[in-house]
């Protein structure tokens, strides 16, 4: 039995295999941006946020 009617479907099957993984690793590397871009405005978010409870302090001891 001779399978090399199959070769060229294999050879597909495996450049369509790199394609995909290549497509995983571009949105890997997307979601390592959106986290890392999520902890920087959550971080910016705090610092308002103890600035703003650092006033309030400030304003509380000066009454």
């Amino acid at each position: 039995l001779h399978l090399t009617f199959l070769l060229p479907l294999v050879d597909a099957d495996l450049f369509t295999s790199i394609a995909d993984m290549t497509k995983l690793l571009d949105f890997e590397t997307e979601i390592a941006t959106e986290i890392d871009r999520y902890i920087d405005n959550e971080h910016a978010r705090l610092d308002r946020l103890k600035n703003t409870s650092l006033a309030a302090l400030s304003g509380e001891t000066a009454c």
